[in-house]
């Protein structure tokens, strides 16, 4: 209050406004839940894969789209409005980008199948529930 009442009659109807721009920007973010897994190709973990959570239904194309990088062992942990937060409970496509950097010709290239990387033709879909989600690993093939 004492705040409130040192701003000058020009500044309270911007402060008023700030706030309200704040408090809408707070209630557009979904709860999420720990949701955690484990990736592999072939058998060895995808050191390095990005694992993206796609919507099921969501045409939007700025929706938030909550993701994962994949460590040395082959675990990751989905992040959506900060670092490992978490994920909206929903149903998701999965796809998985993975860039390797080729040693000789300096280019880029990946290890997966192109098909892994279009959410619609992956193959793989999660539900994730209220509280901590474990999934099933991800073995992909090529």
């Amino acid at each position: 209050m004492i705040v409130w009442r040192s701003l000058s009659s020009l500044s309270k109807p911007l402060a008023a406004a700030v706030l309200m721009l704040a408090l809408v920007g707070c209630s557009s973010r979904k709860s999420v839940v720990p949701v955690r897994g484990k990736v592999f190709l072939g058998g060895k973990p995808a050191d390095g894969a990005l694992v993206v959570f796609n919507p099921v239904g969501e045409n939007d194309p700025n929706v938030v789209r909550p993701q994962g990088t994949v460590g040395r062992d082959g675990t990751f942990e989905m992040s959506t409005y900060k670092e490992n937060d978490g994920v909206p409970p929903g149903e998701y496509n999965v796809s998985f980008v993975w860039l390797i950097e080729n040693p000789k010709t300096k280019k880029e290239w990946s290890p997966l199948p192109a098909r892994y990387m279009d959410p619609k033709n992956s193959g793989v879909r999660v539900t994730i529930n209220e509280g901590a989600n474990d999934l099933q690993p991800f073995a992909l093939t090529r």
